[in-house]
């Protein structure tokens, strides 16, 4: 299975196998730019994740007038996933 796919369902399942922590502890979390994030969502330390250089950077910028926050948050994200470089879309 592709890596994105293993950790997409992993998050979706909410937590890692045995398995799954071993490997990516000595791989994953300390080689993509998303990994240490990654390790703090299945850690729970939620408040680290949202404080994080990454998801500042992201939802930094003002809200257009009158923009709900479900439009707030979602062109954020877009905007973040689409202006990144190349190397680093799949990370993002």
């Amino acid at each position: 299975m592709e890596q994105a796919v293993r950790v997409e369902a992993a998050v979706l399942r909410g937590f890692l196998t045995e398995t799954e922590r071993s490997e990516w502890k000595q791989s994953f979390f300390n080689t993509t730019d998303g990994g240490p994030l990654l390790q703090r969502v299945f850690e729970g330390d939620f408040e680290a994740v949202l404080l994080s250089v990454p998801v500042l950077e992201m939802l930094s910028g003002d809200p257009e007038q009158d923009e709900s926050i479900e439009s707030y948050l979602q062109r954020r994200i877009i905007t973040y996933l689409s202006t990144s470089e190349e190397e680093t879309k799949r990370d993002r």
